[in-house]
């Protein structure tokens, strides 16, 4: 999907997954594919959290600086006004229409009726879950199953996530099945959020 609509969500994905899992050996590396990272900023939101439960100082630092360095790049190349109008679309109302191909818990709320501040309130909570989901396998599991909470996690708590970004949460079910077979209920599980970005085609609106 995210090839017949042009868009760059496996690319992104290269990135995110690449800088958790070279943090610790390659610093500066990683540091840069996250400040690349930045140009899709709604992936990114866990990155942090999970380098710094890991310790990933160096890596963390390195990311910072890259991601002043390409701001400051991008403001000589083209204009700091550029940069007004990027904070002045953030309070554009995109985020308030219901998009029928946006899977997040803010439209998954609005697509039940929910209004403004349930919305809110229902992505704050995936963002708090997410949050303390990736601290607690960054801190108890390998780097690469903490890496592959990570992808989930940042899928679940992104306030904009398409039908298109769900390579994230498909190379996540990839990289923990190698630990063997699932209990049933959690292949279930796995079959449904592989599945979910078919539902929304089917419901809400084209707005």
């Amino acid at each position: 999907i995210s090839f017949l609509v042009l868009q760059i969500g496996p690319f992104m994905l290269l990135l995110l997954l690449g800088a958790l899992l070279l943090a610790d050996r390659r610093p500066l590396l990683a540091g840069v594919l996250l400040a690349v990272l930045t140009i899709k900023p709604q992936y990114g939101l866990m990155a942090p959290l999970f380098l710094a439960a890991r310790g990933d100082w160096r890596a963390f630092a390195a990311a910072a600086a890259a991601s002043i360095g390409l701001m400051a790049l991008s403001a000589a190349a083209f204009g700091v006004d550029a940069w007004r109008q990027f904070l002045a679309a953030l309070s554009s109302p995109h985020a308030s229409l219901i998009h029928r191909d946006m899977v997040t818990a803010a439209q998954a709320a609005a697509k039940l009726g929910a209004g403004d501040s349930l919305r809110l309130a229902a992505q704050t909570i995936a963002i708090v879950v997410a949050a303390g989901a990736v601290y607690f396998a960054a801190k108890r599991c390998s780097r690469a199953d903490a890496a592959a909470v990570t992808l989930l996690a940042s899928a679940v708590a992104a306030p904009s996530f398409w039908v298109y970004d769900f390579v994230f949460v498909s190379a996540a079910f990839m990289a923990l099945s190698r630990r063997g077979p699932w209990p049933l209920a959690v292949q279930a599980a796995a079959a449904f959020a592989l599945f979910a970005p078919l539902i929304p085609l089917g419901v809400g609106t084209s707005e």
